[in-house]
């Protein structure tokens, strides 16, 4: 954003990022002052309840015109994205100041009026601010105090905002045992009715304000705790230590603060007024009070000394009583919702085994990458280095994390940022990381799962297929608690699918029971998603086996995608993403043909947007799609000019990736019809039923291209020594083999997606051989060199069937045009330099998916096929459940 211009405003500085919004300083070019500008993230701009939310924001600031509260100047829009220009406040934070040390009496007193003095200010208009805590409160360098983001505020009922909710928290709690309602805020500064979700009043701002106070004069937060339950656990159940209060407090700050920290709101101090002016008279008290030294008699002496005894004998036998008499209470069940950055990978999931962290994959700037959330922090952090991440698993020290991007098994240390990678992995299906530091991955789907060493080593397989069967498809493993024993997900059949437990001793794995999802283990139980249903079944670890029936914690969660949708730890802590809600009305999805403006020239709803398995006919006039009918893949035919739809493939199995004919009469396509392994079908276009199989082996296969002369196809094969490689199969003119297979590209790395040119002298293929995904051409069927036609990573290549330009898809998800001539005798090409075409809708260029091209070009070179729509990001908060209680259910 640094040196972006919207309407006069030119962005020259990063402030900082929140749940509700992305914060920058900019100039005002008219009235030649800098200001604050607030932004609301991209991924909620088309969430109609968060973009009301955040103009009533810019309403209530604007009712709230007062000298301690940081000014709104107005509301703005610029390319489809909304943001506030507000005073742009210099100094630090009052959490900034803390953080040195306690503060002086005097300066904190003066400090304490101006937030009174903005808390009244903001109370008489009828709005409580819910929030406040050090990180919103501003110091300038001469002294005056800004209370800052009113995000949270909520209007009761009087004064200029009526009666608007405007809550947008960060941490939003429901207790489990009132289901009350909800909390906003952040933990430490909670009032304990904010902590059992109950209605809330301006002696909420009461009691956040004794804690802001107690803090400054302190240096230390008025109700500890090392994380987030136990922080909620103490507001409701201690009191501050008022001892750690300077010898030097008024009596009158004293018992000011004792008033506001009141648990019962009816015993609270009712106004802040009426704190700012207990501060006043207080500071006036000691002004006037003589400076003078105490002498003490020595009867005086001795009647202390006496109380002093007595003092501690009592301590002492308190002491005694409440380690030998009493017992701490457990600590409340809650569920709490966490507002993430926008993210496409819902349940790309995983929380630190102190249950202190969550790791998830999120979107920032048109790029994947992991962030990190703290319980006790009021946002999360992008990780540097994990661009393209998925997957995220924890190590047992909770300092590390493995992950896979760019094809590799990856390992990094969250606090210094160092990266490893430790092996190849062209298509992920999760890790898990035991104490004595092996790894667990499963590097393909189907495949089995591996174990190699954190510090890196030779990759050992530790699952083997069924006897009777070709390939396994044991995916996503999770450690036990011993290290030794795992459990994995096993896709296959009806027949073998579920939740199964291995140890790395071998032996053979044992099924524990049918699961839509795999498992995770924390508590006692195996967590796990059945019909959408979050359930519970608990497990022995000792005897390694299931106790009684499963029963259901929440609901509305994604099922029937094989992963996880759940991370747990083993503190008791569960975090999982809820389905959003259905979109009221429904939103269609279509393709479009895009011009090279980016122009849609012309939909097609009767394209089904969310398919990823397509292709385009040689002619442009055809669509093949796979497409779900009773539960049934199929490839389906559309002839998007009269508008006829036929059904091309009718196995009772799934039948994909369709891939026609240079005379348009043929599709090849993938199917696992003899076994769990993809092999390759031909059919006749228009005549439904009459497909064949073409070539069968035991690894899976996909055809990416049929070459224009119609004797040879392209596909790609996985190999679980060699990962993705590109091979040609000679066929003939009714599409049958005619002959063997002829290996083109075949290296330890993955070589994808591959394309005839026009002429069928050159093959162009995209490759992980550099460490990130490029796009290469060679001579077909070879014997030459080849050379890199990307710069700065590339996928999915396609040519312009004039032969002369290439196409692909760069990292910044824009279309790429390349130049390129090509020698007839097929040993010499000279590619031009790489240029945008325009941005397309295929997020961080699809370099991670395992699908092919998501895009056709037109037989004239002109116009392109591709989603019609941007597919939005999720902006459902995470739902969080601390100190979960089995034994409750």
């Amino acid at each position: 954003m640094i040196g972006t211009r919207l309407a006069h405003y030119e962005i020259t500085n990063h402030l900082g990022t929140g749940g509700m919004g992305e914060v920058y300083q900019a100039t005002d070019a008219k009235l030649g002052r800098s200001v604050a500008v607030k932004f609301l993230p991209a991924g909620f701009a088309q969430d109609a309840e968060r973009s009301a939310r955040f103009e009533r924001e810019a309403r209530v600031l604007a009712s709230l015109n007062h000298p301690n509260i940081a000014a709104i100047y107005g509301v703005e829009e610029s390319g489809g994205r909304k943001f506030l220009i507000m005073e742009l406040v210099p100094g630090e934070t009052l959490g900034d100041r803390i953080k040195r040390g306690p503060i002086p009496m005097e300066d904190a007193l003066k400090i304490a009026v101006q937030i009174c003095e903005a808390l009244e200010a903001a109370h008489e208009n009828g709005v409580v601010h819910r929030d406040l805590k050090p990180a919103n409160i501003k110091v300038t360098p001469d002294g005056r105090v800004k209370v800052l983001d009113f995000g949270l505020a909520k209007g009761l009922g009087v004064g200029n905002s009526g009666t608007t909710d405007l809550s947008n928290s960060p941490t939003m709690v429901t207790m489990a045992e009132t289901n009350a309602g909800v909390i906003l805020g952040t933990a430490a500064y909670m009032s304990p009715e904010q902590a059992r979700g109950r209605m809330v009043d301006r002696r909420t701002d009461v009691f956040a304000f004794g804690c802001l106070l107690y803090e400054m004069l302190t240096g230390k937060p008025a109700f500890p705790g090392e994380d987030f339950a136990e922080t909620l656990s103490v507001i409701l159940k201690s009191e501050p230590n008022y001892d750690n209060l300077p010898v030097d407090t008024p009596p009158r700050i004293r018992e000011l603060l004792r008033r506001c920290l009141r648990k019962d709101q009816k015993s609270r101090l009712r106004d802040i007024g009426d704190a700012r002016i207990e501060i006043i008279e207080a500071e006036s008290a000691t002004e006037s009070a003589p400076a003078r030294a105490v002498s003490i008699s020595e009867s005086r002496t001795k009647e202390r000394i006496a109380w002093a005894v007595l003092v501690i004998v009592t301590l002492v036998t308190t002491t005694f009583a409440a380690r030998y008499f009493s017992h701490p209470l457990p600590a409340a069940e809650m569920h709490v919702e966490l507002s993430t950055t926008p993210t496409f990978e819902s349940v790309a999931l995983a929380m630190s085994p102190n249950g202190q962290t969550i790791a998830y994959v999120a979107e920032s700037g048109g790029q994947s990458q992991i962030w990190l959330r703290r319980l006790d922090a009021d946002s999360a952090k992008p990780l540097t280095g994990t661009i393209n991440a998925v997957y995220p698993f924890w190590s047992p020290n909770n300092r590390s994390l493995g992950f896979v991007a760019d094809g590799k098994l990856k390992v990094i240390d969250t606090e210094s940022g160092a990266v490893r990678v430790l092996a190849n992995v062209p298509n992920p299906r999760g890790g898990s990381w035991n104490q004595k530091d092996i790894i667990l991955y499963t590097p393909s789907n189907p495949g089995v799962i591996y174990q190699i060493p954190a510090e890196g080593g030779k990759p050992v397989a530790v699952t083997q297929p069924r006897a009777g069967l070709q390939q396994a498809n044991h995916l996503f493993p999770f450690f036990l608690p011993d290290g030794e024993h795992f459990i994995f997900f096993d896709a296959g059949g009806p027949e073998t699918r579920g939740v199964y437990i291995h140890s790395l001793a071998g032996g053979v794995p044992r099924r524990l029971f049918d699961s839509e999802t795999a498992a995770s283990y924390s508590s006692g139980h195996l967590f796990f998603v059945q019909q959408g249903m979050l359930m519970a079944q608990q497990f022995d670890e000792n005897q390694l086996a299931i106790i009684g029936n499963p029963f259901q914690i929440s609901g509305n969660l994604p099922g029937g995608t094989q992963r996880q949708p759940v991370a747990v730890s083993p503190t008791g802590t569960i975090v999982y993403r809820a389905l959003p809600p259905p979109q009221s009305p429904a939103v269609p999805g279509y393709f479009a043909w895009f011009d090279r403006m980016g122009k849609d020239t012309g939909s097609h709803p009767e394209f089904l947007a969310g398919g990823a398995h397509w292709g385009l006919s040689k002619d442009g006039r055809n669509f093949a799609q796979e497409k779900t009918t009773d539960g049934n893949i199929d490839i389906w035919r559309i002839d998007y000019g009269r508008g006829v739809r036929n059904r091309v493939s009718m196995d009772p199995v799934a039948d994909t990736f369709p891939e026609w004919s240079p005379n348009n009469e043929h599709i090849v396509f993938t199917s696992n019809r003899k076994s769990i392994t993809y092999d390759l079908y031909v059919a006749v276009a228009d005549r439904p039923g009459s497909d064949e199989l073409l070539l069968s082996s035991n690894e899976n296969k996909i055809a990416t291209d049929w070459s224009r002369d119609g004797r040879y196809i392209l596909y790609r094969n996985f190999s679980a020594t060699t990962g993705y490689d590109v091979w040609a199969l000679p066929v003939d003119a009714q599409g049958k083999k005619n002959g063997e297979p002829i290996n083109v590209v075949n290296t330890p790395a993955d070589e994808r997606d591959a394309q005839f040119s026009p002429d069928g002298n050159w093959v162009a293929y995209q490759s992980n051989e550099s460490g990130v995904f490029e796009i290469y051409v060679q001579p077909f069927p070879g014997g030459g060199a080849k050379y890199q036609v990307s710069k700065g990573g590339g996928a999915q290549a396609r040519w312009n069937p004039s032969g002369k330009e290439l196409f692909y898809i760069g990292m910044d998800s824009k279309l790429i045009s390349v130049p390129m001539k090509l020698a007839p005798d097929g040993q010499h090409v000279e590619a031009g330099m790489p240029a945008p075409v325009f941005l397309t809708t295929l997020r961080d260029g699809e370099l991670q998916t395992t699908n092919r091209q998501q895009y056709a070009v037109s037989p004239d070179g002109q116009r392109f096929l591709m989603r019609g729509f941007p597919i939005t990001p999720s902006t459902v908060p995470l739902s969080l459940i601390v100190n979960w209680k089995p034994e409750s259910k």
